[in-house]
């Protein structure tokens, strides 16, 4: 079965998602729906946080 091709984000555009959840954080805003607002799976930028940790 071919992979599907992986999307390729511009560093400006996660920089300003990582603003937008900020921004949300800072408002009492639980973690799990800032990270939803931005259009992300909770388990992927946990994945990605694993991922850039290391």
């Amino acid at each position: 079965m071919p992979r599907l091709p992986q999307k390729k984000h511009k560093a400006e555009k996660i920089v300003a998602e990582l603003r937008q959840v900020d921004v949300l954080l800072s408002q009492g805003c639980p973690v799990a729906e800032a990270i939803r607002a931005i259009s992300v799976t909770p388990f992927a930028c946990f994945a990605g946080a694993r991922r850039s940790a290391g």
